[in-house]
């Protein structure tokens, strides 16, 4: 009995001292818990130095104290205070942890730090911080007040038929008009940031089995490669993935109408948006995709077949005919017709420079007159570039120092320049017209030759997220041709087009729709 007595005893000791162990255990933690929370605390008072916007509420619970930290301005106050502070005011001291304020507090968005950098980087972004003094960590509650504009119409890309809509700066606003247009389950979104300094999220869209994934995966190794600090619009992030960095064209195509993207991705392509642009970035696009305008799907085959032969060829027009008039005035003036000529002898009898002088000097002075009525406010550039225009050609002819004919041709290459839909690849073809005049003064029609033929050297080195640029042409598929350059009656299009290399390349049926119905009277 002695000997039970004696057990028993030990068995008390040993659970008393496994007990004072427990309690030493949870009295240093609290302690550490405690000069933790005050650290934080102080850190982010320092913080406050240079930001005056970022305020710190410190509440009493009990014998604790919770920090509510968050950016004036950024966050919605009504909210904060009804749904934040007022629960967490209301909570007993002896359940008050983290787990319980995510399972408690009304806010479905949250995420749990512990480095005070990243915390206040979400601060940053309209999150506010709790910091409990018993807790190691904070929760972080999305409360942000987003500043977005309504849809509108676009003012950039402007169509005569179908839906002219834009995106907005919210991603999740566009995200939320691409899934209403694209309401199907097989659509794909996928979620990235880019930006060191700066991250923004981008999204990746594409349809599952219409596109191909070695794309998609070249797109996604693309992005993750950008290292640049902070990466603002659609268009930068799209010169970012470029695979020609010195190339004056653009590889990847941006558009800002919701409808565009809709029908690049069901075509199998892939489209990005950025987190405060309104620009999405369509690829792998080709060179003849510059050339489509947006209301062409609307238009009927023969018009909009029509339409997009006509923009082929204004643009060839505006970087060929300037440099054709200096080469064949300065060496093959024989090809041009006597009365022809006679006429241009006569305008340029005092003129006191060459032609291919002449030549860049009135494209120059038409750029400068574009370039200025494009940066004075609305009203008052399109007055400067109508009356601007009008005031110096016939300036300059009347002081002999151009001829009419000259203004003629430079007035029709700069209304051909605007039949590009794109206004980034028509400043591209403009660019190319000064090389090109200056091969013509120096080698005539060879030199202009010469010059198409390294332009068009370039356009085959050229490709788009690993796809050539320019396809049909190169890799020649006649059945592209349908779909890339010319437009057929659309129960006739059969399947999406091959460079695509969708999974699924049937697109309509036309064998189930009735070609002729009988007459009311037959």
């Amino acid at each position: 009995m002695r000997l039970g007595d004696r057990v028993f005893f030990k068995s008390n000791d040993s659970k008393k001292g496994q007990g004072t162990s427990t309690t030493n255990n949870n009295e240093v933690q609290e302690v550490t818990n405690y000069v933790q929370f005050h650290e934080k605390v102080k850190q982010l008072e320092a913080l406050k130095q240079h930001n005056p916007d970022l305020l710190i509420r410190m509440l009493q619970v009990g014998e604790q104290q919770v920090a509510i930290v968050y950016v004036k301005g950024s966050v919605n106050e009504q909210e904060l205070n009804h749904l934040l502070i007022k629960e967490i005011l209301h909570i007993q001291e002896e359940q008050l942890s983290n787990q319980f304020l995510i399972h408690s507090i009304p806010i479905a968005e949250y995420k749990v730090e512990s480095d005070v950098s990243v915390l206040y980087e979400s601060l940053l972004g309209g999150w506010i911080a709790v910091c409990v003094q018993t807790e190691t960590n904070s929760v972080l509650f999305n409360l942000a007040i987003v500043q977005q504009r309504a849809l509108s119409e676009s003012q950039n890309e402007s169509s005569v038929l179908g839906p002219n809509v834009q995106f907005t700066e919210s991603l999740s606003t566009n995200t939320q008009v691409v899934r209403q247009i694209l309401n199907n389950a097989a659509l794909k979104i996928d979620t990235m940031q880019v930006g060191t300094r700066v991250p923004r999220e981008i999204r990746i869209f594409y349809m599952d089995e219409l596109a191909d994934e070695q794309v998609v995966e070249y797109a996604k190794r693309r992005l993750k490669a950008i290292s640049m600090d902070e990466v603002g619009d659609g268009t930068i992030l799209a010169q970012l993935m470029e695979d020609k960095k010195y190339s004056i064209f653009p590889e990847l195509l941006n558009t800002e109408l919701p409808y565009r993207v809709t029908q690049s991705i069901m075509n199998g392509k892939i489209a990005i948006l950025i987190d405060g642009s309104p620009m999405a970035t369509i690829g792998p696009t080709s060179f003849f995709s510059f050339f489509s305008a947006n209301d062409d799907a609307y238009y009927r085959w023969q018009m909009a077949t029509f339409y997009k032969l006509l923009r082929l060829f204004g643009v060839f027009i505006s970087i060929t005919l300037t440099a054709s008039y200096v080469a064949a005035l300065t060496y093959h003036y024989e090809i041009i017709p006597s009365a022809l000529l006679m006429t241009i002898g006569k305008s340029r009898a005092n003129v006191p420079f060459p032609p291919v002088l002449e030549a860049l000097m009135l494209e120059a002075i038409i750029d400068l007159v574009r370039e200025a009525g494009a940066r004075l406010p609305t009203k008052v550039g399109q007055t400067m570039g109508i009356v601007g225009a009008i005031v110096i050609g016939q300036a300059t002819v009347s002081a002999g120092l151009t001829s009419n004919i000259l203004i003629i041709i430079v007035a029709v290459t700069a209304l051909a320049s605007f039949t590009a839909p794109k206004y980034v690849f028509g400043t591209a073809m403009r660019i190319i017209r000064y090389p090109l005049i200056v091969l013509a003064g120096m080698y005539g029609l060879i030199g202009v030759v010469y010059g198409l033929t390294l332009l068009m050297i370039h356009l085959l080195r050229l490709t788009s997220l690993g796809r050539p640029f320019l396809e049909p042409i190169f890799p020649l598929r006649w059945e592209d041709f349908t779909k890339g350059i010319i437009f057929m009656p659309k129960k006739m299009i059969k399947y999406r087009p091959v460079y695509s290399r969708s999974g699924d390349k049937k697109k309509n049926d036309p064998s189930t729709y009735i070609e002729k119905n009988k007459d009311i009277d037959e």
